[in-house]
């Protein structure tokens, strides 16, 4: 059965933007531009939004999330991500009418998130290991992200894309040495070389060379139970040489 990562996310506060839905509405409009989505991401009542990705947790989902929360800001998001099949007996290209495993996975993510979670990103995989691994992850960077400016996502992003403190600058039409700064300031560096990291990893996942991690430890444990320990040779029975 193929699978799908479903990203699930909500607006925190969001009574306090009730009049926001027109603007998201834009804002997922131009992030559909930038994205390569097996169902693009839609707003449903008005304070929740959910996409889908093609694969088990492709290389993409963690510059997927940034740029979603990039394009909604300065509105803040809690995002759950869930991964497994679905069910796509319906035709419909609007990801509220479907379901399966990964929509139920992200579900229970946000509502983690929901609790009070020291996070405002979770994933819900099936599989603890890579959860633990991609969690850990995800909590520093959104440590790191949770302080970022206007200023400092316009940078970053700009900076992304253009490759040069340079080329930014002219986009946004400041001095060269402040693009740098706001992103010295966002701690650029760190997050797209965490960024990066995480996007190793999911390549593992998806060659499958994460999946014998498992299997290695217990051969370890094995070893060591059986190895004996080192220390004075056992003694002889008296009279035998």
């Amino acid at each position: 059965m193929n699978q799908y990562t479903v990203i699930t996310a909500d607006i925190v506060r969001s009574r306090e933007h009730q009049n926001s839905a027109g603007k998201i509405r834009n804002d997922l409009t131009e992030l559909y531009q930038e994205l390569d989505t097996a169902y693009p991401f839609t707003l449903l009542k008005g304070d929740e939004i959910q996409g889908v990705l093609s694969g088990f947790l492709p290389e993409q989902l963690p510059k997927t999330v940034r740029s979603l929360r990039f394009y909604l800001y300065p509105l803040k998001t809690r995002v759950g991500i869930g991964a497994g099949s679905i069910n796509r007996e319906r035709t419909t290209s609007n990801p509220w009418e479907l379901n399966g495993e990964a929509f139920f996975r992200a579900r229970e993510a946000l509502d983690y998130l929901k609790e009070g979670a020291l996070q405002r990103i979770y994933l819900k995989s099936g599989h603890q290991e890579i959860d633990l691994i991609l969690n850990s992850l995800w909590l520093l960077m959104d440590l790191i992200q949770s302080g970022w400016t206007g200023p400092q996502w316009e940078a970053t992003w700009t900076y992304e894309k253009a490759g040069t403190y340079k080329e930014a600058a002219k986009t946004l039409d400041i001095a060269f040495q402040n693009v740098e700064k706001r992103c010295r300031a966002a701690n650029w560096k760190e997050f797209s070389r965490s960024e990066e990291n995480m996007k190793q990893i999911l390549k593992l996942i998806t060659d499958g060379k994460l999946s014998t991690l498992k299997e290695e430890r217990i051969t370890i444990k094995e070893e060591r139970i059986t190895k004996k320990p080192e220390g004075k040779p056992e003694s002889k029975p008296e009279g035998e040489k």
